[in-house]
């Protein structure tokens, strides 16, 4: 499951780095803006594409610590830092993403 994880965290780096990813309220960065602007959400995920895919490898390290080491206290240090390293990499593309703020007088559709 951890693999499957780290596979969607890839491609949504990928397709929101594309301009591919269609805004939806399943997947991707769901907030207010994004939600209500449709430029917002591709500004947003072409700005935190990088963070993303950092995301999805340290989960995918995570993930493969735990197929390739075999001790058990190993595999829980492994995976408690991927995930450690996943959280924070995700942290900090949404708020990069974050940033991006409507400019005064746009109605919200602009990007500052």
């Amino acid at each position: 499951m951890i693999l499957v994880t780290a596979a969607l965290l890839l491609v949504a780096a990928y397709m929101g780095a594309k301009g591919k990813l269609r805004p939806n309220s399943f997947f991707g960065i769901r907030t207010n803006l994004t939600l209500s602007d449709d430029e917002a959400w591709y500004a947003v995920h072409r700005k935190s594409a990088p963070w993303m895919a950092a995301s999805g490898a340290a989960t995918a390290i995570g993930g493969a610590s735990l197929i390739l080491v075999k001790d058990g206290q190993m595999q829980v240090i492994l995976l408690l830092a991927a995930l450690g390293l996943a959280r924070g990499a995700r942290m900090g593309g949404v708020s990069c993403g974050g940033r991006l703020r409507p400019t005064a007088g746009s109605g919200g559709g602009g990007m500052a």
